[in-house]
């Protein structure tokens, strides 16, 4: 993966005042324009592996639907160390940054787990326990799912269904699959700071340990 080009193409994706207008118009003529590749959903950059899946069923984990009671989309992290790699690296949710990048550009920023609020508190503390904490990078066949949570803004901003997130509403709305989606985050190899990229799986199932 040329993770030059991925980020300078990314790049083209934060500023949404100068490119996200574009890029919509381009994705409302063909599915396949976004101002970034599609990427797998497990990749491998140098010695670490990353996989990313959203859930369909927030029920088996959560006990709620999240994009509903707590205006968050919950996406699952694997991190872990290729089987064999040398050298040390580590997160830290709170320096990670994390954001998920829609195909016309528009980006949602993660929240930390202390800011997502229902008004159930055993949802809120399985939110919490199942949250990424900050780690050393255990290797690829010791590693779990934990979760990140990107912010979804007031309620009829954006709507999600399924698969599928919807922005806005009326004529003006676009949709997108989820499996179209990019994420990207921080973290720090072998004491410098590297931004990785992933793919999103959208599946059934609950997350495989944290």
């Amino acid at each position: 993966m040329n993770h030059s080009r991925l980020a300078l193409l990314v790049l083209c994706a934060a500023p949404l005042a100068a490119c996200s207008a574009t890029a919509a118009t381009n994705a409302s003529q063909a599915l396949d324009t976004r101002p970034f590749p599609r990427l797998a959903a497990q990749v491998a950059d140098g010695p670490v592996l990353v996989e990313a899946r959203y859930y369909l069923d927030h029920k088996r984990t959560f006990g709620a639907e999240l994009p509903r009671e707590a205006r968050v989309l919950p996406v699952a992290l694997k991190l872990g160390l290729a089987p064999g790699a040398a050298g040390s690296a580590r997160i830290d949710p709170d320096q990670a940054g994390a954001r998920l990048y829609l195909p016309d550009g528009t980006v949602l920023a993660s929240k930390f787990q202390a800011a997502v609020w229902t008004e159930f508190k055993s949802v809120n503390d399985l939110v919490a326990a199942n949250a990424l904490q900050s780690r050393v990078l255990p290797p690829w066949s010791a590693a779990g799912e934990s979760f990140v949570y990107f912010v979804l803004g007031e309620a009829g901003e954006v709507f999600v269904r399924r698969g599928e997130l919807t922005l806005g509403a009326g004529e003006d709305a676009r949709s997108f699959a989820l499996a179209d989606a990019l994420i990207a985050f921080e973290l720090e190899l072998d004491g410098q700071v590297r931004t990785l990229f992933v793919g999103l799986e959208v599946g059934n199932g609950a997350p495989r340990g944290n």
